[in-house]
């Protein structure tokens, strides 16, 4: 019996996995394919920073949307990325020009996407693991205070450490590595692994921490130690997603990762939804939108090709505003704590046509139903 439990809780935890990233999947794909043979120029340049932003997107909804802690430094780990794969593609030729401090086995490392990709992992891994270990033992507030106190200090290092990072001056000469079916790779693999980490034990301990730290820690979860694991893991994701936008984007300077990106990553998954992978993706999706339109206003003076005063600054009044909207009218985001395939299952159960002979048992024993086998398997 307990065998056979077992594999029937093991199904249906691959089911979930399954059905879950095909969910997001399946659409980018067909997104990609669309824009691969209709979109040039500016579009095509949007949708391949759009998948990127997704990747961005995922790793901070990993820490902030499973354990209930806002983050605002994981921009940092994002130009950690970015710099772990400036120093291992840029030419050898130029780097002790633009890197003088660089040490000797990377002044003559010159790697290609994938290589790049997993130092920055690596690199983001061991340092959220080194910046995480005394944070994992503070208390929520205190946890989110010192995110920011990462953001500022990491912000201070990238300007003024000019012989590593040139300052503000800013990196360049970076290959072109990424374009837009590897963008969109990188974002179904990072889809993948933040559903497999939802439905995953650590994933599930950590939401049980955002619920109620002190009940988890009385059922015997860690709290401690959950939450570093599930920091190191969505630092490394976040990491591997600067990697990918400096191999895109070519050029960079330290004001990339600072204010406007972390109030743009924390609004995107806050008006999709904070508690879900579907919510992240749909949140990139709606403000790269807006930011498209609202970039016409603010450059060419127009909206989808309709004449209007320019204004600047619209798309980061825009942002805020949705965010406000958001977080009084619906806190918990645009999809809840639904992903995308639960939203679709509740309107096919709504159409299908009661049995005959009686009607079907209301929302609440389902889900008693539910928890109640995945209790005893």
């Amino acid at each position: 019996m307990a065998g056979f439990t077992t594999r029937l809780s093991g199904n249906r935890h691959a089911r979930r996995i399954v059905v879950g990233s095909l969910a997001l999947v399946v659409p980018l794909l067909i997104a990609a394919a669309v824009m691969n043979a209709l979109a040039t120029g500016a579009t095509l340049r949007l949708c391949i920073n759009f998948f990127i932003t997704i990747v961005v997107c995922l790793g901070l909804q990993m820490f902030t949307g499973h354990t209930g802690i806002v983050s605002w430094g994981h921009v940092s780990f994002v130009g950690i990325g970015a710099y772990v794969a400036a120093y291992l593609t840029v030419p050898v030729s130029i780097k002790e020009e633009l890197f003088p401090a660089l040490p000797g086995f990377l002044m003559q490392a010159q790697l290609g996407l994938a290589p790049a990709i997993l130092a920055a992992i690596v690199v983001g891994a061991v340092i959220a693991f080194v910046i995480g270990l005394p944070m994992s033992r503070m208390k929520e507030i205190a946890w989110a205070m010192s995110t920011l106190g990462l953001l500022v200090i990491a912000h201070g290092i990238f300007s003024n450490w000019r012989s590593m990072t040139r300052g503000n001056e800013g990196v360049y000469a970076i290959p072109s590595n990424v374009g837009l079916w590897s963008a969109a790779a990188a974002a179904c693999i990072a889809v993948v692994a933040a559903v497999a980490f939802k439905h995953s034990r650590l994933g599930l301990r950590a939401q049980a921490t955002r619920e109620d730290p002190l009940a988890s820690q009385a059922s015997g979860v860690n709290v401690t130690r959950t939450r570093l694991l599930v920091w190191i893991a969505s630092a490394a994701v976040s990491s591997a997603a600067g990697a990918l936008w400096a191999q895109y984007n070519l050029a960079f300077a330290p004001s990339q990762f600072y204010w406007t990106q972390v109030f743009a990553a924390l609004s995107m998954i806050v008006i999709g939804g904070l508690a879900t992978v579907s919510g992240a993706v749909t949140g990139a999706a709606i403000i790269t939108v807006v930011y498209e339109i609202l970039r016409g206003v603010e450059e060419d003076g127009s909206i989808l090709g309709i004449g209007v005063p320019k204004v600047s600054g619209l798309a980061q009044m825009a942002l805020a505003v949705i965010t406000l909207l958001i977080l009084i009218f619906r806190p918990e985001g645009i999809l809840g704590y639904r992903e995308l395939e639960e939203w679709g299952a509740r309107l096919l159960r709504r159409r299908r046509p009661r049995p005959p002979g009686g009607a079907e048992p209301p929302p609440d024993a389902q889900a008693a139903d539910t928890a109640s086998e995945e209790a005893v398997s």
